[in-house]
Order: structure tokens, then sequence, then C-alpha cells
């Protein structure tokens, strides 16, 4: 029988605030978890937060940067080329513009004190003429009256003078302020003219430059790097065809040398062939002589013949014929380059 294995206390680690604890409540230690991921997540979203501010100002400085630079390679353009005397004439332009605006203003409301004045004046002067018509027949306070209104017109004229002298100065103010316009906007036309023809004119200056630069180039390639190319291929072309003509005549050689020696082996076969035949000896025989031996059939020695051509292999032969046809196609090739030479 087994024997029965005693039960252990069942313990659960759990890595909380940096050390192991025994868990006997499971209900707390899932408290404390829900705790603990809480916090997590709290600084998880701390973190995203931060780290979304830290990018999103690393890009605005960035961009800030960018426009910083790009503005000032644009002025330093400008300066290289002349356009900033333009943007000056702009500039005035717009200042000017506004300064006629404010004196377009104000010589409207010197209009409008002018035409009040002129106004005023005109009744009082209605209002003196209807006293005299009526002079005959005055009271103390038409007296009055009439004493009131001569000092007024006489005040109104004043005010008539001086606020015809202001429009009259406003106007010219108007009129020396369009002329400055007109000035300002003709010099900056002229400017924009002298630039735009500098500008014609150094391009046409650099495309000029260009054309020559290429032409000086096709020339270099036409009289230098092409006559050394062709120098080059020849020589490379040359060499070939002389390693291509030791490797034909190597091939060559070691044909022949495996030619000769399978000949030289085929004539060891052959003596060994004849010495193996049956010799007659010279010295007689008191015996009766001996029937004389038929010379061998057609057929032995056409066998004899087929054994030795056999003997010389098919391969042999074979690299034979293409050693010679390399060596002949090469002396041709050879031969043709020569002649295209001369």
């Amino acid at each position: 029988m087994l024997r029965s294995i005693p039960r252990r206390p069942i313990r659960s680690f759990g890595r909380i605030h940096g050390h192991f604890s025994t868990s006997s409540n499971p209900q707390n230690q899932l408290e404390k978890w829900k705790q603990e991921l809480t916090t997590l997540g709290d600084r998880a979203r701390v973190w995203g937060s931060l780290t979304v501010s830290l990018l999103r100002q690393r890009a605005e400085n960035l961009s800030t940067s960018a426009q910083t630079t790009v503005h000032d390679l644009g002025g330093k353009l400008n300066q290289v080329t002349g356009y900033d005397e333009i943007d000056a004439l702009k500039k005035r332009v717009v200042k000017t513009e506004q300064s006629i605006s404010e004196q377009r203003q104000a010589a409207k409301d010197a209009k409008a004190a002018y035409e009040a004045a002129v106004a005023r004046r005109s009744a009082c002067q209605r209002e003196v003429n209807d006293l005299l018509q009526r002079k005959s027949h005055w009271t103390e306070e038409d007296v009055v009256r009439f004493t009131g209104l001569v000092r007024q017109d006489h005040l109104n004229e004043q005010t008539v003078a001086t606020s015809k002298v202001t429009l009259a100065d406003r106007e010219a103010d108007v009129e020396r302020e369009f002329n400055e316009l007109m000035r300002v906007i003709l010099n900056r036309y002229h400017e924009e003219q002298v630039w735009s023809d500098k500008i014609r004119s150094a391009s046409t200056y650099g495309s000029l430059l260009a054309i020559g630069v290429n032409i000086l180039v096709f020339i270099l390639a036409v009289v230098l790097v092409e006559p050394w190319k062709r120098k080059r291929l020849a020589q490379t072309f040359e060499k070939r065809i002389e390693e291509i003509s030791h490797e034909n005549k190597a091939m060559i050689q070691d044909a022949m040398s495996q030619l000769a020696d399978h000949f030289t082996k085929q004539e060891e076969v052959l003596q060994q062939i004849a010495a193996s035949a049956p010799s007659v000896s010279p010295t007689p025989d008191p015996s009766p002589a001996p029937t004389p031996t038929p010379p061998p059939p057609p057929a032995e020695v056409e066998r004899k013949d087929s054994t030795i051509l056999e003997g010389i292999s098919d391969e042999a032969l074979f690299d034979a014929a293409k050693v010679a046809g390399g060596f002949i196609g090469g002396s041709l090739l050879v031969g043709l380059v020569m002649l295209g030479r001369r």
C-alpha cells in the first residue's frame, strides 16, 4: 500500500511593499493588491502625463528653433541679394499709408470744424440782419442782444479764419504725404526692377557657367577619357587574347604529351603482343620436317587491329580535336585583331 503523504500548510507568497508575507486572510490580501494596483495606475498616469508634456515642450522648442533658423537664413539671403532694401521700402510704404490715413482723418475733422464755424457765423449774421431790419423798434433786450451778436460775430470770424488755415494746413499735409507715398512706391518699384534684373543677370551668368562647365567636361571626356578608355580596353583585349593563346598552347602541349604517352603505351602493348607470339628455332632438327603452319586467318588479324584501336580512348581523341579547334580559333582571332589595328 502507498503511504499517505502528510499535508503541509499552504502559504501564499506575495511581494507587497518590498517583502514576502504569509497570507492568512485572502480578503485582506486582495484589498492590499487592489490598493497596490491603484497606486501603480496613478503613478503610470502621472508618468504618462509628464512624458506627454515633455514631448510637447520639446516639439515646441524644436519648431521655434526651426522657425528662427529659417527666418535668419531668409534675412541673410535677402542681405546677400540686396532684397533687404526692398523690405525697408515696403515697411516705409506701409508707414506712409498709415500716416496719410491719419492726415486725411485730421483733414476731415478740420473741414467739419470749418463748416461748423461757417454755419455759426452765418446764423449769427442772419440774426444780426433781422435785428437791423427792425432797428426802429428795438428794446433794451434787443440792444443787449445786438451787442452780444456783434461780439459773437467777431469771434466767429476769427474762428472761421483759424479753421480755414487749419483746414488748408491739413490738406497740405495730406498732399505732402500722398506725394511722399507716390515717391516711396516709385522707389520701391525701381528697386524691385533693379533686383529682378540683377537676379536675372545672375541666373543668366549661372546658366552660361553651367553650359561652359558641361562643354569643358565633354571636351575633356572626348580628348582624355575616351582615348584612355579605348587604350585600356585594347590592352585588356590584347592581354585576354594572349592569355587565351597561352592557355590554348598549354592545352595543345598537354594533349600532345598525353597522345605521346598513349602511343608509347600502345607501342609497349604491341611489343608485349609480339614477344608472346611463338618463334621458330634456327637449328636443324633431324626429325622430319614439320608441316608448315598456315598463316593466321584474316579474322584474327582484324581482331588484333581492333584491339589496338580500342586501346586509344575516345576521350583522348576528343581532347585532341578540341585543343586543335581552340588553337585554330585563337589564331584566327589574333589575325583579325592585327588586321583591325592596321
